[in-house]
């Protein structure tokens, strides 16, 4: 017989594990007693084990938090005992001490969950649950290929993880493919292994061979679904991507950098580092170069089976979008997975994905470029955004715009002059400003 606190917790038990049938939560409640927590804990573990269940489990807290319901129970369970559930249903453990639990005893029910839900205890937890791990082929079910650069691997990660209808298989083009895609014969044979093949558009022959985009519709049309490829400048003007030179973030630079060093070089510059970066950054055409991004990518969505242009063109003042020009944060990247689970017809109870914030991307081991505060109140940003530079495992702490343009400067100092001019007008970085 269940005490009348534990049926009261049960209704919350109820709540959070709403659509997921496979969990006897009864079968836990039946061992659950007052301060003895062994039922709700094999349910939590069981929960955090798998990947639908979790997703589906942070939807239906983050609806509860959402919402204006109320329990009528919620202000007559004990506080020590409902501290004590919370710790052990979020994070499967008690309480450290009886300070812990005193200290949170004024706060309404709805404040205690959401405490537990965006603690950095149990944010961690579940990137930890949902860290992609390689999963093996079933043969009973179709495979499905994407093929394309970064963002193609990072949508590979998540539907892999979070629909569970295809097999997936991500094959990058980071690298050159056209040695190994020469022959048509190879790219008939893989495009028939596949159900559907989702691929960023490819153009260069020389650099990826037959796997080229207008081949794939050539041999099997009715396969090919287009993916994006988010390229969008106008919030970091001055990022340029340029292999041949090293920045302090590898092929990553910044145009004022170049600019920079090219007036010294031409003896066009003073000394006065901050001074000169704050001039060029007033002097960048802000406008011309974010109005030209807006329109390349709202004519590349044209293209593309799966469509992301109304997605950033809505929210981009409003939301945090990109990392870089090219990398997504992992809130449009998981718009971009919902859309392309939405045009596979997969959007039901069981393939839907969690919150952005639950799922992890490499992104954040990659150069993360600032918007510069100039940059945020030219554009009227509705959201704050990193002020460094930063790369994991480079620059422990980050470094301010100074340090990057004088490490980028220094850099350049050791390439000879005239090389240096020439590359200065093949990326045609006098354009950018007035």
């Amino acid at each position: 017989m269940l005490s009348e606190k534990n049926v009261k917790i049960a209704k919350y038990l109820a709540i959070f594990f709403k659509n997921i049938d496979n969990i006897n939560i009864q079968q836990g409640l039946d061992d659950l007693q007052i301060y003895s927590f062994q039922g709700i804990r094999q349910i939590s573990e069981e929960m955090f084990a798998n990947y639908q269940y979790l997703s589906t489990f942070l939807k239906n807290v983050h609806a509860y938090l959402e919402s204006t319901y109320l329990i009528e129970e919620d202000s007559e369970i004990a506080c020590d005992f409902f501290i004590t559930f919370l710790y052990n249903i979020f994070l499967s453990r008690n309480p450290e001490n009886q300070f812990v639990v005193e200290s949170r005893a004024e706060i309404t029910i709805k404040q205690k969950i959401s405490t537990f839900f965006y603690s950095p205890e149990f944010l961690g937890k579940t990137a930890k649950s949902l860290k992609i791990d390689y999963k093996y082929p079933n043969t009973n079910k179709e495979n499905i290929l994407l093929i394309g650069n970064c963002q193609a691997e990072e949508l590979f990660k998540i539907l892999s993880v979070f629909q569970d209808k295809f097999n997936v298989f991500v094959l990058s083009v980071r690298q050159e493919l056209s040695k190994s895609f020469q022959d048509n014969c190879l790219v008939e044979s893989l495009i028939q292994k596949y159900k559907f093949i989702l691929t960023q558009e490819l153009f260069d022959e020389k650099q990826f061979g037959k796997l080229i985009t207008s081949n794939l519709f050539n041999l099997a049309r009715e396969k090919i679904i287009i993916l994006p490829n988010i390229y969008f400048r106008g919030l970091h003007p001055d990022l340029v991507g340029f292999k041949p030179y090293s920045s302090p973030f590898l092929d990553s630079h910044s145009n004022i950098a170049f600019k920079l060093h090219y007036d010294r070089i031409t003896a066009n510059s003073n000394d006065n580092l901050s001074k000169n970066i704050k001039v060029c950054i007033d002097s960048l055409k802000k406008d011309q170069i974010f109005m030209n991004s807006f329109l390349e990518l709202m004519n590349r969505d044209k293209r593309w089976n799966i469509k992301i242009f109304d997605f950033i063109s809505n929210n981009l003042i409003f939301l945090p979008l990109l990392l870089t020009f090219s990398h997504p944060t992992t809130l449009l990247i998981t718009e971009v997975a919902q859309r392309i689970i939405n045009y596979l017809e997969l959007n039901d109870n069981s393939y839907s994905l969690p919150s952005s914030e639950f799922i992890l991307t490499d992104w954040m081991n990659g150069p993360i470029w600032p918007i510069y505060d100039e940059i945020h109140r030219y554009f009227g940003l509705q959201y704050s955004t990193p002020t460094i530079f930063q790369c994991k495992g480079l620059y422990k702490y980050g470094l301010t715009i100074e340090e990057f343009i004088n490490l980028s400067m220094d850099k350049y100092s050791k390439i000879k002059d005239e090389e240096f001019i020439a590359a200065y007008n093949e990326l045609q970085i006098a354009k950018d400003f007035y």
